[in-house]
């Protein structure tokens, strides 16, 4: 293998001998008469689908599957044969409240739960659901959090 002040040696050397860049002497752009060698353009690749071909789905049916008769997102998606992203969109566009993707309970059973003694940890874990929205709600319901196990207390 060669030194690396060799190798630069020799390139400096090509370069001078052809009048070349060391970038086109390494990249060999050039043939043998000295003509610097183009890319030939690929043809464009054939397409699968032309815009003529996508049909928009349809914003009322999508909506109705999903207000109406409570469907999941990706139940809808499989049906109309759409992309989940694509259903969000459109019931975006239609301004659809999205429902939760995990059922909690309404905000009283949750109260309950929380002050007969159980953690928002073991909350969330119960409805396989996280600790963010159990939380949430508990404050929203004016709950009064109790300090979480081994936080400091300030002494008062």
């Amino acid at each position: 293998m060669l030194a690396k002040s060799d190798e630069a040696r020799r390139f400096r050397a090509l370069e001078e001998a052809a009048e070349l860049s060391q970038r086109e002497v390494r990249a060999g752009t050039r043939d043998a008469f000295g003509k610097p060698i183009t890319k030939r353009a690929r043809p464009p690749r054939p397409r699968t689908m032309t815009p003529a071909d996508r049909v928009e789905p349809d914003t009322d049916a999508i909506v109705a599957a999903y207000s109406d008769e409570g469907l999941t997102v990706p139940e809808i998606a499989e049906a109309q044969g759409i992309s989940q992203h694509t259903v969000y969109r459109h019931l975006k566009a239609a301004s659809v409240p999205l429902r939760a993707k995990t059922a909690l309970p309404d905000e009283a059973e949750l109260v309950r739960l929380y002050e007969s003694g159980l953690s928002i940890r073991q909350i969330a874990k119960q409805f396989s659901a996280s600790t963010v929205p159990v939380h949430r709600r508990l404050l929203a319901a004016g709950v009064t959090m109790r300090p979480a196990k081994g936080a400091v207390r300030s002494a008062a």
